[in-house]
Parts: structure tokens; C-alpha cells; sequence
């Protein structure tokens, strides 16, 4: 298994553990209302196996947890609030390249004769 998917899936196997104690449940409660056996809850909190994704919706449930916070260990609005960080970050860097850009062209065409101006805006229409 690949280092990287070895550290999720340990990281969410305590997360799930700290989440079934929280509930003051067993493995095998846990078990029980999955239909797997304990020693495969054991294995999901111990990241030895890889959690089955038809299981992260009931134990949301029963462990009253977000379930992108079993999966990624963040909540809804904590994932909401990183989107929109990247995305301001996103908008802010096209509006420098756009900016950087703009005034590019704009030295460009301010050392153009009117012949060249008028071929200049020809081509850009062109473009558009």
C-alpha cells in the first residue's frame, strides 16, 4: 500500500475510534449495526483496511458526525470556508495576470503608428 494512503487511512481509523468512544460505544455495537464483524471495525480504527464507503453514511449517524469529517477530518463549513479561501486566492491571482496583461498590451500598442492600431484591434477582434 502507498505510503500516503497508508497515513489516511491511519488518521481516519483514529478518528473513527476517538468518534465511537465519544458515542461510548463498542467495536462490536459498532459491529452489530454495520453487519461486519468486530475484528473488521478493529482494522478500520487501526488503518489496516480501508473503510467501505457504503458504511461512512451510518456512521455519521451513529456517531453524530459530519460525514466529511469521518472521510477528511474537517466539517461542511470548514471544507466550505477552504473552497472559498482558494477561490478568492484564484479570482485575485486572474485579476493580477489580467492586469499584468492589459498593461502589457497596452505599452505594446502605445508604440504603434494608426496603421498598426487599427490591424491591432482587427486581430483582437478576431480573437473574440
Amino acid at each position: 500500500m502507498e505510503e500516503g494512503l497508508k497515513t489516511r487511512d491511519k488518521k481516519l481509523g483514529e478518528r473513527l475510534k476517538k468518534l465511537r468512544i465519544k458515542e461510548n460505544l463498542t467495536q462490536q455495537q459498532v459491529a452489530d449495526v454495520l453487519g461486519i464483524t468486530k475484528a473488521t471495525v478493529s482494522k478500520y480504527e487501526h488503518g489496516e483496511r480501508k473503510l467501505n464507503d457504503k458504511y461512512i453514511e451510518q456512521l455519521a449517524q451513529l456517531y453524530h458526525a459530519d460525514p466529511l469529517y469521518i472521510i477528511l477530518g474537517i466539517t461542511q463549513d470548514s471544507f466550505q470556508k477552504q473552497m472559498e479561501t482558494k477561490a478568492e486566492a484564484y479570482h485575485a491571482h486572474v485579476e493580477t495576470v489580467r492586469d499584468e496583461s492589459l498593461s502589457k498590451i497596452k505599452g505594446i500598442f502605445d508604440r504603434l503608428n494608426e496603421e498598426g492600431m487599427k490591424k491591432a484591434v482587427e486581430r483582437v477582434e478576431e480573437l473574440s
